[in-house]
């Protein structure tokens, strides 16, 4: 469940910044003589990444928090 509302959070930031990204890269890249056109599979690389990392890290979190002793936590207090 608390995966869900990060990847969710991550995915709006996707949709949003993919666009930005790929409209800014080909305004600059446009001025080159030599210049690269945009691939999708880059922009698709870019996002399952930042979702692996995103979930990785939640899950990291979690079992971490799982894993926690709460009387330490309590002791801290």
């Amino acid at each position: 469940m608390l995966c869900s509302n990060f990847t969710k959070l991550v995915a709006i930031g996707l949709v949003i910044g993919i666009p930005v990204a790929w409209y800014l890269s080909a305004g600059y890249l446009a001025g080159y003589a030599f210049h690269v056109d945009n691939s999708l599979w880059v922009f698709v690389l870019t996002a399952v990444a930042i979702m692996l990392i995103a979930i990785m890290t939640v899950a990291y979190q979690a079992v971490r928090a799982a894993l926690a002793n709460p009387i330490e936590s309590l002791r801290m207090e």
